[in-house]
Parts: C-alpha cells; sequence; structure tokens
C-alpha cells in the first residue's frame, strides 16, 4: 500500500470517522444524563480511552513507523480495548445504554484498529521486523516530520472534537457529584 494513500486515508477517513463518533459518543451520553447516573467514574473512563486513542495518533504524526511505533500502538489499543471493557461493564449497571450508544461505540472501539490496520499495510517492512532480532526498537522522530500545517490542524481537530466534548462531560459530572454532595448534607 503507497503510503502517501494511507496517509491521506487515514487523515481524511479515518480520523474524521473517530473524532465524529466521539462527539456523537458525547452527545449520547447527555441525554442519557450521565452526570446525574453513572458519573464522575464512567467519564474519568471515558478520559483514559481518549488519551489511548489520542497517543496512537500522536505515534502516527510524530514517530518514524519502526518496530517501536507498532509496538506501541498495538499495546494502546489492547489497553483501549480492556479499559472499553471495564467502562462499558461499569456504564452497563449504571445507566441504560441506547442502541444508537452502542452503534457509536462500535466505531469508536474499530477506528483505532482500522487506523493502525492501514498504518502496518502502508508500512509491512517495519511491521515485518517485529519478529526480526535486526529490528528497530528505537524511540525515533519523524524524518521529515509532516508538514506544520498538516498536524496543527489535525490536533486542533482532535482539541475540539475529542477533547473539548470529554472535558464538558467531565465538568458536568464534577458539578452533579458537588450538587449531590449539598443535597445529603
Amino acid at each position: 500500500m503507497n503510503q502517501e494513500i494511507a496517509g491521506q486515508f487515514l487523515l481524511y477517513c479515518i480520523l474524521p470517522l473517530w473524532l465524529g463518533a466521539g462527539a456523537a459518543d458525547a452527545l449520547c451520553h447527555r441525554w442519557s444524563d450521565l452526570p446525574n447516573n453513572a458519573g464522575i467514574r464512567e467519564s474519568l473512563m471515558h478520559i483514559a480511552q481518549l488519551a489511548e486513542g489520542a497517543a496512537i495518533v500522536l505515534c502516527a504524526l510524530f514517530l518514524t513507523i519502526n518496530a517501536f511505533a507498532i509496538c506501541t500502538m498495538a499495546a494502546l489499543i489492547v489497553v483501549h480495548e480492556f479499559t472499553v471493557y471495564f467502562d462499558l461493564r461499569y456504564a452497563g449497571g449504571q445507566r441504560v445504554i441506547t442502541p444508537v450508544e452502542q452503534m457509536v461505540h462500535s466505531v469508536l472501539e474499530m477506528a483505532p484498529i482500522m487506523g493502525f490496520a492501514i498504518v502496518c499495510l502502508a508500512y509491512p517492512d517495519a511491521l515485518a521486523s517485529v519478529t526480526r532480532s535486526t529490528a528497530s526498537f528505537a524511540l525515533a522522530l519523524r524524518e521529515p516530520p509532516l508538514p506544520l500545517l498538516g498536524v496543527a490542524t489535525v490536533l486542533l481537530l482532535c482539541l475540539l472534537f475529542g477533547v473539548a466534548p470529554y472535558a464538558m462531560e467531565l465538568a458536568s459530572c464534577i458539578r452533579a457529584s458537588r450538587v449531590k454532595l449539598n443535597a445529603r448534607r
């Protein structure tokens, strides 16, 4: 697979799909009144999942795709899957997770895996090197780096459609928790 085409597909298909699903998920949480049922605990799990996904994006943006980057992204996906499991296990006992929200979760869960698969297809030598004794497990920045405008745009979009909705969700959960605490006094 051509690395240029893979990069464009990640940038214009997978990333918008992931960010759109993240924003939709935050809306689903708002509609289910998450701050007043599952609360801060679930919101923190969402922040953890966002951080895990963001770390994968940062690897793709800033690191040379070698055995180290491949293994790091794979490990982040495994950690993300565990976090998803514990999030859903907790949330399922606290609130109703609608079919729409479940479908949104499917996209959120698969987008990092699809992105990782595309990276692996675009860098077959790096993927194959993982099992070789000559593999480069060195942390190496991209040379040359990706264009600054493109990186800044990706980071801004992640901030607006990834970080902001979940930060607002956490703030709402903290406010709801304080109201409940004050009502008990």
